[in-house]
């Protein structure tokens, strides 16, 4: 830094406003692949590629590029990447993208600069190395037959052929990737083919038809996703709709979905027969929108990466490796090898979200005597993770298991600022945990109900023990997992986003540390799966929620004011807070958000002498309504079913 700071008259480089990176040894170049050897032609550019990264304010790297490889992203597309970054950042500040391999715009392998992911240039440099075989191959071709004489003396010539048919090769390429997916997809008109046909696709899958039953906004989300398509490949044009993770935060959708939509977006294009590698560049591209769009995956990660006997492989196969290793093999000199990999296997099982206790120490008790680095720690944690990918893991769950243990970070290795101390410790916690409730969630007519028949005092002492532990402070915490404190609530994600909300501003009014409260709340969000839970959807969120019950709602009270012998009982009534009643209590009672303020159901139709006879003519027109809204089967039988147990509370006359 000294020669940042000295003027360039006295041998110094300037003021210069980037920061430079000493790498006396190259081994940071070697480690991103981009370390140029001596023997190679392009020796005389330097140490290494001239590159270009992209790192955030927390040290994440989120894109690079060798800006002296001639496939590499233009200054256009980094300042649009930039851009995106930032945007995503501001509105989703828990979910951030970063690199995947072959891709700078991704979220499949979070990255610190001190562990960068060698393979990410594989594409570039698998590019680059068929580019150079082939041109080996002309050379070969070209050689005479009097043999080596001749290609001395005719070395100019092959030069000049070698070079021409490099540049002629590279420029191709580089023309290709220097136009966005905009671009390449073939503009505004194409997208809105692509769009149409990957709409239709979706509306005829059974898994994901439901999501579109109300037919007049078919039209207007098809200009959205449009939209959003442009705007997401590159148009240049703003995208002025809601975030994905705002429009699709109430629909409870999970992998299945995305995999599903993903599977109808490579059909339409297939279909519009666009060039296998521009598919596979799309569908890459689109993948960092799962954790936008999903609210939480099918199953616990415990179950996805092959339960405890997958964890025990893993866990045995990631000992063999780093016990061969001399830097940590003196970190298990004095401990029981079988009883270590024991409490691993545990302590791994329940942070997975599995059933099993775990019987050791605190991390930060057990490890701080080790005084870990942090280059050995995510040393560590990649090699875990490797472990379990050569497991036959899935590679969003290798994120996944990343997520979770980069959380040990601040635990494991030997640091002072703990996220327990820069929040403020117990008394900061004490008094967040008491607003919390007292003044916030006891009042929210869409938690309290949760709270009715449990001992407040006990449960913000077990709270403040339970965040004491999660956050790296010393605990007496012995309370259930967070799983099974939940499991017998019907908790949904809107649930869990309010109480968050009301952590959020609860923590504001007492801890002056906006990044600590940031990141606690990231850590909070990995507990979301094990709250909300894998129970099965209620029929509120089966049939899509208050659309299709709005849909159900109009269309059964148009059939009722249409049916002469009933409609009788609506005359000289105000059908509009009618119709708003009768909605609200379908929302609650078909497992929706509890709105309904209007009278007791029974005590209502005891004023109206409902017979049986009516009461059958009321089931009809709802089974001639139901069927319009475009749920499935099953759904509609379960609605049909609801409106039966209803009969004894509105039949009141034989």
């Amino acid at each position: 830094m000294n020669y940042c700071q000295k003027k360039i008259s006295e041998g110094g480089l300037g003021d210069l406003n980037f920061p430079l990176l000493s790498d006396q040894d190259r081994q940071i170049s070697v480690n991103y692949g981009v370390y140029i050897e001596e023997d190679s032609q392009d020796y005389q550019k330097g140490a290494c590629y001239r590159s270009t990264f992209i790192i955030d304010q927390n040290l994440i790297l989120r894109h690079i590029s060798i800006n002296d490889i001639s496939i590499s992203v233009n200054p256009d597309e980094i300042l649009r990447l930039v851009n995106t970054f930032q945007q995503n950042d501001k509105q989703n500040p828990q979910q951030r993208p970063s690199i995947i391999q072959g891709c700078p715009f991704a979220n499949q392998m979070r990255q610190r600069v001190s562990n960068p992911d060698i393979d990410t240039f594989s594409r570039y440099q698998k590019k680059k190395v068929e580019i150079e075989d082939e041109n080996d191959q002309k050379v070969k071709d070209f050689i005479p037959p009097n043999g080596r004489q001749s290609v001395l003396s005719n070395s100019n010539k092959l030069n000049t052929i070698t070079r021409e048919s490099q540049q002629k090769d590279l420029l191709k390429i580089n023309k290709e990737s220097q136009k966005t997916l905009f671009d390449r997809l073939g503009g505004d008109e194409q997208i809105e083919e692509l769009t149409d046909r990957f709409v239709q696709y979706m509306f005829q899958d059974s898994l994901l038809k439901s999501f579109f039953m109300n037919t007049t906004n078919q039209s207007k989300q098809k200009k959205l996703i449009s939209a959003f398509f442009k705007s997401y490949f590159g148009s240049g044009v703003r995208y002025q709709g809601k975030s994905m993770q705002e429009s699709h935060k109430n629909l409870n959708l999970n992998d299945d979905h995305f995999n599903k939509s993903s599977e109808c977006l490579k059909q339409a294009l297939k279909e519009l027969k666009y060039s296998p590698q521009l598919i596979q560049d799309v569908m890459i591209f689109v993948e960092p929108l799962r954790s936008q769009i999903t609210q939480r995956p099918c199953l616990s990660l415990y179950d996805r990466v092959g339960g405890e006997q997958g964890i025990q492989k893993s866990i045995n196969a990631y000992f063999d490796k780093i016990m061969n290793i001399k830097e940590i093999r003196p970190y298990y000199s004095k401990v029981d090898l079988e009883k270590t990999k024991d409490l691993y296997i545990q302590y791994i099982s329940l942070v997975f979200g599995g059933p099993k206790k775990y019987l050791g120490k605190q991390m930060k008790q057990c490890h701080q005597s080790y005084n870990i680095p942090d280059k050995l720690f995510n040393y560590c944690v990649a090699q875990i993770q490797q472990c379990f990918k050569e497991n036959g893991v899935e590679t969003n769950n290798l994120n996944e298991i990343g997520r979770l243990l980069e959380c040990l970070k601040y635990e494991i290795p030997k640091k002072s600022n703990i996220l327990f101390d820069r929040l403020g410790g117990t008394a900061i916690l004490q008094k967040v945990v008491k607003k919390l409730y007292e003044e916030k969630v006891l009042h929210d007519p869409k938690l309290k109900d949760f709270f009715k028949n449990i001992n407040i005092d006990q449960l913000q002492l077990k709270l403040v023990e339970f965040f004491t532990m999660i956050t790296g402070g010393a605990h007496n915490y012995q309370g259930k997992s967070a799983k099974d404190a939940h499991k017998t609530y019907n908790i949904m994600s809107f649930h869990f986003d309010i109480y968050k909300n009301h952590l959020k501003d609860s923590l504001l009014e007492f801890c002056q540390n906006k990044e600590a409260i940031t990141e606690f709340l990231n850590l909070l969000d990995t507990l979301r799966v094990d709250i909300i839970g894998g129970k099965p959807p209620s029929l509120f969120e089966k049939m899509g929620g208050e659309d299709a019950i709005n849909a159900f709602a109009e269309g059964l009270f148009t059939n009722i004011m249409n049916e002469r012998r009933i409609r009788h009982y609506f005359e000289n009534v105000d059908l509009k807070p009618c119709k708003q009643h009768f909605k609200e209590f379908l929302y609650m009672t078909l497992g929706g958000p509890s709105k309904y303020s209007g009278e007791n159901v029974r005590e209502l139709h005891e004023q109206m002498d409902i017979s049986t006879k009516d009461f059958n003519v009321f089931k009809e027109l709802v089974e001639k309504t139901v069927p319009c809204i475009g749920i499935e089967k099953q759904n509609q039988i379960e609605l049909i079913q609801f409106f039966e147990s209803m009969r004894q509370m509105i039949v009141t006359v034989d």
